[in-house]
């Protein structure tokens, strides 16, 4: 009677990992290709198996420049989070972070099919002057949520712009000056500039 011949196995196993992948009671953190991990088949024969792994990530680094942290993650979701209340911050789903209160932040990236959060910055003493320009101006309530009131004292408003922190335009006035509408801005620190015929007094504000 002839024996059957010893056969000997053969896999490929391609796998795509967050992070780390772990296989036979190794662990991957980076690309790994033909592994050959010989293991004992149904007839006591040579299984080889070939490993192919490509391990991923998202990208948590931030910059912070002042009052602005910017994740530096591209093709990329966002949302920045509390550290103190380990809580998500409404709204807040942009690369860029304005920061308008003391605390400790951090963003959660979504990137590569990943999802990874940066280490928390801590900002303290943190509030937002007013006093920029004439003081026979006054802006409030600041911070606000819908409306800017503006006062003035013999000082006479042509124009009214509002930048955001990165100095773009992002709203200009030319008419009824005394009551200004901010409610489709979204949250952060911006500048209003208040246009006169001989002077512009600059102020900032938080819409929260």
């Amino acid at each position: 009677m002839e024996l059957p011949s010893l056969v000997q196995d053969y896999d490929t196993i391609i796998q795509t990992s967050c992070h780390s992948f772990t296989f036979n009671g190794n662990t991957y953190t980076s690309d790994t290709t033909i592994i050959d991990d010989t293991l004992s088949n149904t007839m006591g024969c040579d299984s080889v198996i070939f490993l192919n792994i490509k391990i991923l990530s998202a990208d948590t680094a931030v910059v912070a420049q002042g009052l602005t942290l910017t994740a530096k993650a591209s093709n990329a979701t966002y949302q920045w989070i509390d550290c103190g209340t380990n809580t998500r911050i409404p709204n807040a789903l942009n690369a860029t972070f304005d920061v308008v209160q003391s605390g400790d932040y951090a963003v959660e990236v979504t990137q590569n099919g990943c999802v990874d959060t940066s280490s928390c910055f801590t900002y303290i003493n943190v509030w937002v002057n007013e006093i920029e320009g004439n003081e026979n101006v006054r802006v409030y309530p600041n911070p606000t949520s819908h409306t800017l009131n503006i006062e003035t004292q013999n000082f006479k408003i042509t124009k009214i712009q509002i930048r955001d922190n990165s100095g773009k335009i992002v709203k200009t006035i030319t008419s009824n000056f005394e009551l200004v509408n901010v409610k489709n801005l979204p949250i952060g620190v911006y500048h209003i500039e208040l246009i006169g015929e001989n002077q512009t007094v600059n102020k900032r504000f938080i819409k929260q």
